[in-house]
């Protein structure tokens, strides 16, 4: 029979109980100060990097792409913006066109691995509001390639260095 002790037996404030680790986790609770909420990005511009992409069905049904981008640079460095295209005869131009500055072109490259923290773009946002009561919420009307980045090997990768989300 194993002695061995949970991890959070062993780690202070980690809620493992008899050595005080559940009243040290809950003061540590009560010294904190809550943190903000974040609303939408302000209208602007901003340098990010495309994170992660892949396709999704909306509530209605509609196919999509949703790519996520994370700020780099300024004020909202690390802050998260994403944008979905649908698939839809109204919207396939766009889907198109936008996509493409993404270097996905074609049906193989949709149902491939994002090309995850390997392009920088500049995007333009606004902030978009559907009804009267509704919250705003930010939506990219700007979409521009800035450089295509090579993605640092992550040394604890299983695969032999290659980076989480590395892609094509």
């Amino acid at each position: 029979m194993s002695t061995r002790k949970p991890l959070t037996g062993i780690i202070a404030g980690a809620g493992g109980g008899g050595n005080g680790g559940d009243d040290d986790i809950l003061d540590l609770f009560d010294r904190t100060t809550a943190a903000d909420d974040f609303g939408p990005l302000p209208k602007g511009s901003y340098v990010a990097l495309a994170v992660k992409g892949e396709r999704v069905t909306a509530k209605t049904g509609t196919p999509g792409y949703t790519v996520e981008f994370k700020v780099l640079e300024g004020e909202f460095s690390g802050r998260r913006v994403w944008k979905t295209w649908y698939f839809t005869s109204a919207a396939m131009q766009y889907t198109k066109r936008d996509l493409a500055k993404l270097g996905i072109t074609s049906k193989a490259q949709l149902q491939g691995p994002f090309p995850a923290n390997k392009l920088v773009v500049k995007l333009t946002v606004v902030i978009r509001k559907e009804s009267e009561d509704a919250p705003e919420k930010n939506e990219l009307k700007g979409l521009e390639l800035l450089r295509v980045q090579e993605v640092e090997a992550d040394p604890f990768a299983p695969d032999g260095g290659q980076a989480e989300g590395g892609g094509q």
